[in-house]
């Protein structure tokens, strides 16, 4: 399977904190700036995932948008995830506005 990268932001609260996401690529997490990087795809539905993002207002939150599943959410840095909504969505790009 080909992968293909889709996305990639930085934390807002953590120096060094990146993350990239894609098809069939899953999400990884590097704290390092890019040096390393962890799998964190593990309890997400899929592998494919369209968007992810770090959240401006909340340290260690990171939401995912895998491929025809609900979006996710994780308090932890990827560890682990819950999701929220829309069942089936195909999210395409996610943006906040910090609320500081």
């Amino acid at each position: 399977d080909a992968h293909t990268l889709h996305y990639c932001d930085f934390d807002p609260h953590a120096t060094g904190g990146l993350l990239i996401c894609g098809w069939e690529a899953g999400l990884l997490v590097s704290t390092d700036g890019g040096k390393r990087w962890e799998d964190r795809t593990a309890g997400l539905p899929n592998r494919r995932i369209w968007s992810a993002a770090f959240d401006p207002d909340i340290p260690g939150r990171i939401y995912a948008a895998p491929y025809l599943a609900p979006l996710h959410a994780s308090d932890d840095g990827g560890r682990t995830w819950r999701p929220l909504q829309w069942e089936t969505a195909i999210v395409y790009d996610l943006l906040f506005v910090p609320r500081r």
